[in-house]
């Protein structure tokens, strides 16, 4: 007697149901998904605008307070830098996400279906030569970011004479104003 795998319309229905069931969870967590790389893009055109309006000083008052331009200039550069790692990181998010959405809609589509169709990676297959110039622009924009940061801000403490290392205990400009 051979078992051969029966695929009679009881069958199939209860699987429709049980996919139908695992879709509602799965549809929020892309809707979560889909949210996030909107926030991520939102967030690089927020910080190219605030690295912009620092450097050239076209600063609204009621947003940003009145600093310093040696300040400005290094903040500014450093937002740019930032700006630049979330627009690489909505990219990469985005890929993830429409490469989940292929491999959940084939997996699906195998269940229903008695696995006839190759499945497909969970990772999304990049182009070798422009991952490597994402990764390598990823890193100089950190370096940046981190670097002209740590500047602006030292510069912002030396100019306003309170260099305060705070959870180190190092108060390096620590004046009393009488």
């Amino acid at each position: 007697m051979e078992n051969k795998p029966t695929n009679t319309k009881s069958d199939k229905s209860i699987k429709i149901l049980v996919i139908t069931l695992l879709s509602i969870p799965s549809i929020m967590l892309y809707i979560l998904l889909w949210g996030c790389v909107i926030l991520i893009a939102c967030t690089s055109l927020a910080t190219l605008l605030v690295g912009i309006c620092l450097i050239t000083t076209l600063i609204p008052e009621s947003i940003i307070p009145n600093i310093a331009y040696g300040t400005s200039l290094f903040l500014g550069i450093s937002f740019l830098g930032l700006s630049i790692l979330c627009a690489i990181a909505t990219y990469y998010l985005n890929c993830y996400v429409v490469q989940w959405s292929k491999v959940y809609y084939r997996w699906t589509k195998n269940i229903l279906n008695n696995f006839k169709y190759p499945s497909l990676p969970l990772n999304p297959i990049f182009n070798k030569k422009l991952n490597t110039k994402l990764k390598l622009i990823a890193i100089i924009s950190l370096i940046i970011f981190l670097s002209t940061f740590a500047i602006g801000y030292f510069i912002a403490c030396a100019t306003t004479k309170h260099l305060n290392l705070g959870m180190f205990g190092i108060g390096l400009f620590n004046y009393t104003y009488t």
